[in-house]
């Protein structure tokens, strides 16, 4: 369970700077909103990656293999948030960013199971 609550943790950072980014490359950049949040959600990645390897899973192993697995994953993630986020904007009619936040969180199930059992799994 602490491994979850750390994960949340550091998914919390990472939706903090989701977001962050989300709204600047949309909101003041102007850029197209599936476009601005992939740019959020790809700084995110980079964040967390390093923050559940060395703080989350404290694990040991080779970076650059893991770091290919999470990308891989993440790149899962995005296309899982980004065809979430579309269905709720489109055919839900929700607003934008609370579309989002739902798309995070069912996309946090996948992360952490993922995260934990394949990427960072103890060797």
């Amino acid at each position: 369970m602490w491994k979850v609550t750390k994960f949340a943790i550091a998914g919390g950072v990472g939706f903090t700077i989701d977001f962050l980014f989300t709204w600047l490359f949309r909101e003041q950049i102007g850029l197209n909103q599936y476009a601005a949040n992939g740019i959020g959600f790809s700084m995110a990645v980079l964040n967390n990656f390093y923050l559940n390897k060395f703080w989350t899973f404290n694990n040991k192993s080779s970076v650059s293999l893991q770091f290919g697995y999470f990308i891989f994953f993440s790149l899962v993630g995005l296309a899982l948030n980004t065809f979430l986020l579309f269905c709720f904007v489109h055919y839900c009619k929700l607003n934008f960013y609370l579309s989002k936040c739902l798309a995070i969180g069912l996309v946090f199930i996948w992360n952490f199971l993922v995260n934990n059992f394949i990427t960072f799994k103890d060797q």
